[in-house]
């Protein structure tokens, strides 16, 4: 989708560039092929100067409002896709850090198990202590 745009966007900009150019060429002919006196022709060279400035002027403004925008919506986008991976990379973090505490949970549980297996009578251990010796 946004490839279809920027294509849109370079057919926009191909043809605003023609036109500019191709307008630029029109009068440029037009004032130097035309029969006119010389103080004549170089009013009318003046006068269609100062209009293409002008139209090179509004043409320039109009493409920074525009590549403002797209810098503007591009930036929102990349914040967001950030913040989406940010959370994504936390979440993936989090449930590693859950798997690895039930992980080491059911392992200490598990050796547990097995070391009450083993010696049954070891959790079941008791000290009495009397005045003249120690049983076990």
């Amino acid at each position: 989708m946004e490839k279809q745009q920027a294509k849109k966007a370079l057919k926009k900009r191909g043809v605003m560039t023609g036109t500019l150019v191709g307008g630029v060429i029109g009068a440029t002919a037009s004032l130097l092929l035309a029969p006119k006196a010389g103080k004549e022709l170089r009013s009318d060279i003046s006068a269609q100067t100062n209009a293409v400035k002008d139209k090179s002027k509004q043409f320039s403004g109009n493409t920074k409002t525009k590549l403002s925008n797209l810098k503007n919506s591009t930036s929102e986008r990349s914040q967001k896709l950030a913040k989406k991976f940010k959370k994504s990379k936390d979440q993936d973090a989090a449930d590693e850090a859950a798997a690895t505490q039930e992980s080491s949970s059911e392992s200490v549980a598990a050796d547990t198990d097995n070391s009450f297996q083993e010696n049954p009578s070891a959790s079941t251990e008791t000290t009495i202590s009397t005045d003249d010796d120690t049983t076990k």
